[in-house]
């Protein structure tokens, strides 16, 4: 049996991000400073496993976003306080994608990949490369295993209500990832660690914890940051054979 996401309370880690004080929350405002940073410019955007709709909700535009989530309740709390004229959200299924292949220019999936099994997560993957369009950008997070995840978790579930290493499955290391998204297709422009002492730095205060940010030695963090990011560009024309609706809006919306 694994981990019941509906015991999750609605739209738990937006109200930890909209906090703004922390070690939790910082993290989150870090991570995603990161991922924007990442982000080309897009028409059309899709956040896999979007949860409440924070990532999304922090985009200005001018492209637009939809965020997608088999948690009907974390949908429902999206539309209710994410939702703008360009961001909206959708409750999906565990299976393909209701999408059309080269539908988006940018997939997310943030601190998703390590929730699915090693089978789920080739799934997942080959249906972001079929909903990608040639040349787009698949720009991912996950704990870095190769580094200090498994003390971080052991960590983080003594301070919150929430236990990391109930939810995690499947356990990435650098060389994990990179081979998972060769495999799939992606050519690998980004890999490499984020996040070191800076979030903990908040516990001291918000702005002396950006400031420890911008001192880390880039070299260190990217060899053994927390965190794990990639960014993989569909170069391959290949085939994925997993079926699809015909249009975005064609998925359950809330």
């Amino acid at each position: 049996m694994g981990f019941d996401y509906d015991r999750l309370p609605d739209g738990y880690y937006d109200k930890i991000f909209r906090r703004s004080s922390g070690m939790q929350s910082k993290w989150h405002h870090l991570k995603f400073a990161r991922v924007r940073e990442l982000l080309p410019p897009f028409d059309l955007h899709l956040d896999v496993g979007c949860g409440a709709g924070t990532f999304i909700s922090t985009l200005r535009g001018p492209g637009r976003s939809i965020g997608v989530d088999i948690s009907d309740r974390q949908i429902r709390y999206a539309w209710e306080h994410c939702r703008s004229q360009m961001h909206e959200f959708q409750t999906v299924d565990s299976g393909p994608l209701p999408f059309r292949r080269n539908t988006f220019d940018v997939v997310t999936a943030l601190e998703l990949m390590e929730h699915l099994t090693p089978e789920d997560g080739l799934r997942l993957m080959n249906e972001v490369h079929r909903v990608l369009k040639p040349q787009g950008c698949f720009i991912l997070s996950t704990p870095n295993y190769g580094a200090l995840a498994f003390p971080l978790e052991w960590l983080v579930g003594h301070l919150s209500e929430v236990s990391y290493a109930d939810q995690h499955i499947k356990q990435y290391k650098k060389e994990s990832l990179e081979s998972l998204l060769r495999r799939c297709g992606f050519e690998i422009e980004v890999l490499e660690g984020h996040l070191l002492l800076a979030p903990f730095m908040a516990a001291v205060g918000w702005k002396f914890a950006d400031r420890v940010a911008r001192m880390e030695p880039s070299s260190l963090v990217k060899r053994v940051g927390h965190l794990l990011f990639a960014k993989g560009i569909k170069r391959c024309p290949r085939e994925v054979t997993t079926a699809a609706p015909a249009h975005p809006a064609e998925g359950r919306m809330r």
